[in-house]
């Protein structure tokens, strides 16, 4: 039998969530620990979103005969990135926020670190539309 982890993905949303309100609430945007913050999430993120569905293909593998339907897979890296893309998302928005408190002359390396973290976010969107679409 399948078992979908609820519980890990949405451990991660209220995670990102906690850390959200701390950065607009608290202010931590003016702190050099929003950007530590955005690339902990980042990291954290997509290490445990695809972490999740390596474990949960390994169970649909042993859970039975050799011929299986591929539609719990395909939901399996489905949800994975979609959370992959959460994550990518708000690490983005604050690493953006840490960024926009620095001094006017930014270092290009900044702007491509910004690129790395929202390129998750663009392919899971590119993605999704595919798959909407229905390429």
């Amino acid at each position: 039998m399948l078992v979908v982890g609820v519980s890990t993905s949405n451990l991660i949303i209220q995670l990102a969530m906690l850390l959200l309100h701390f950065a607009i609430y608290n202010k931590l945007a003016n702190m050099p620990i929003s950007r530590f913050a955005s690339l902990a999430i980042f990291v954290v993120g997509l290490t445990a979103s695809f972490a999740w569905a390596w474990w949960q293909v390994g169970l649909f593998a042993r859970s039975g005969p050799e011929f299986k339907c591929g539609l719990p897979i395909l939901g399996i890296y489905g949800v994975t990135i979609i959370c992959a893309a959460a994550t990518s998302l708000l690490s983005t928005c604050l690493n953006a926020l840490s960024f926009r408190s620095y001094p006017k002359p930014r270092s290009d390396l900044r702007i491509l670190e910004l690129v790395v973290l929202a390129a998750p976010a663009f392919l899971a969107a590119l993605l999704i539309g595919a798959f909407l679409h229905g390429i």
